[in-house]
């Protein structure tokens, strides 16, 4: 009798396609115990009867299997019902605990789960070449995916247990890095980001997602902040140029200054 199964499930578009395999196979497991490997007990033949294997003999089959010493399945390697193929590592209760695959577009996939059956990490790498690992929590929520865009841009997302995205950090192909806070929105909500003239500026957005106050360093020593209205016009700048010398400046709507010190 094969021991119980819980399910494995998951909403999150990257691993979800890992998990209907997972579960594909874990609905096969109850005929793993009666399967027979021909291939498999073919060759066990030969060896106990001591006649030597062939150096360019092939062994075919649809399926192999690899038991313990108690008869478990331990390992498969097989075909899936959309022609790719998979192996699979189990424990010694017989719970999947790792799946390699090629799905049929090509694109590589390794999936890990827990003792309690639940995917807790997920690599794989896209039809485009784009790698990426992504991590769950003990919900199958996803918390955290690492990836490598087309364009060699890195990044790497945080989420919460709603799986929303709260964090994102990204080097751009430019190799210009940004961190961006995301609010429960999805909208930004600060970032620390470095400019095009590789000064350090720090950003805050309002409700709306638009730029509200921006602070920033230049590479030759002037310091800057600037404040926005809603509809992210300037309204009011504070300055210490490279010569120490402080300035503020506030604007009308159409950016006309208004007050200017000194």
């Amino acid at each position: 009798m094969q021991p119980h199964r819980t399910p494995i499930s998951s909403n999150h578009p990257t691993t979800g396609t890992l998990l209907s395999r997972l579960e594909h196979l874990e609905r096969d497991s109850r005929r793993w115990s009666r399967v027979t490997c021909l291939a498999l007990v073919a060759t066990a033949g030969l060896v106990l009867m001591g006649q030597a294997i062939p150096a360019q003999r092939v062994i075919e089959a649809e399926e192999f299997l690899l038991r313990d010493a108690s008869g478990k399945v331990r390992a498969t390697l097989h075909m899936l019902a959309d022609g790719s193929p998979a192996l699979t590592l189990s424990d010694r209760d017989g719970n999947i605990r790792a799946m390699l695959n090629v799905s049929a577009d090509g694109s590589p996939a390794l999936a890990l789960t827990d003792r309690d059956r639940k995917l807790r990490a997920a690599f794989t790498v896209s039809a485009d070449g784009s790698p990426s690992l992504a991590l769950t929590d003990r919900d199958e929520k996803f918390r955290a995916m690492l990836s490598l865009h087309p364009d060699g841009s890195p990044s790497l997302k945080l989420s919460g247990g709603n799986e929303k995205v709260r964090a994102v950090f990204t080097v751009s192909a430019d190799g210009l890095p940004v961190l961006c806070l995301i609010d429960r929105n999805g909208k930004p909500a600060a970032s620390l980001h470095m400019m095009p003239d590789d000064s350090p500026a720090v950003t805050l957005f309002g409700t709306n997602g638009r730029v509200r106050a921006q602070l920033s360093a230049r590479p030759g020593g002037s310091t800057g902040l600037d404040l926005y209205d809603k509809d992210k016009k300037p309204r009011a700048a504070m300055r210490v140029f490279d010569d120490g010398t402080p300035g503020l400046t506030f604007t009308d709507h159409s950016g006309n200054p208004i007050w200017k010190a000194p």
